[in-house]
């Protein structure tokens, strides 16, 4: 589903069915969670439900409310955009990769630098 004003999609079903797991994990009822994020069961369990999609506020509730309980939850994992919990983690062989890529992109601002002291520098000598 896309977000009203918004590019992105949000995977309501997944939303819900992560939501809905961790509160079974924990044998909690929608109303503990509810309560405990500061909002209403029925808006809580309209998020649950697939029939609400909630806004910043809950969504930063949930967040705490698990992180509170020693989850690491991503956000990339309750949209659906990623099935690791903890969001994206980069493992020690790619950090390599990483920083490889890093002096490409440092190497390259280099040139445009040079570049445009280039592209001055001979604007500046047919002035002459």
């Amino acid at each position: 589903m896309r977000v009203k004003g918004s590019p992105y999609i949000f995977d309501q079903k997944a939303f819900s069915e992560r939501i809905k797991r961790l509160r079974l994990k924990y044998d909690l009822k929608q109303h503990e969670i509810a309560k405990a994020i500061k909002k209403t069961r029925a808006a809580y369990g309209g998020c649950e439900n697939g029939n609400f999609i909630p806004g910043l506020e809950m969504l930063m509730g949930i967040g705490d409310f698990y992180k509170k309980k020693g989850e690491t939850i991503s956000m990339d994992y309750l949209f659906g955009y990623s099935d690791n919990p903890e969001g994206v983690i980069i493992r020690s062989d790619q950090s390599e990769e990483i920083q490889a890529m890093k002096e490409k992109i440092n190497t390259y601002e280099e040139l445009i630098d040079t570049q445009k002291q280039l592209i001055k520098f001979l604007k500046e000598s047919t002035k002459r």
